[in-house]
């Protein structure tokens, strides 16, 4: 693929879904319960959040967006609208 996506951000966010997990583990431990209900859905989404966008950034600005991935799709249409309104880069 051309461009390559960054791979800082990308390992970034793969590496800190590790810490993710082994934080819930160590709650799990330390508790005895588990991360679930609304607090654990509170904690997962904000978690994904803050992190995944550096993923998601890393993959528009490469183009996988606005690609086929294998299947004609919307992804052409979708990648700007994506790119303007969560992501605020001004398409090329």
């Amino acid at each position: 693929m051309k461009p390559v996506p960054a791979i800082g951000p990308l390992s970034g966010f793969f590496i800190l879904s590790g810490v993710g997990c082994g934080l819930e583990v160590s709650f799990k431990r330390l508790t005895g319960r588990k991360v679930h209900g609304w607090p654990g859905r509170v904690w997962a989404f904000t978690f994904l959040m803050s992190t995944a966008r550096w993923a998601c950034s890393s993959w528009l600005d490469s183009g996988l967006a606005g690609s086929w991935l294998g299947f004609p799709g919307p992804g052409r249409w979708i990648a700007p609208v994506l790119a303007e309104t969560l992501f605020a880069v001004v398409p090329k």
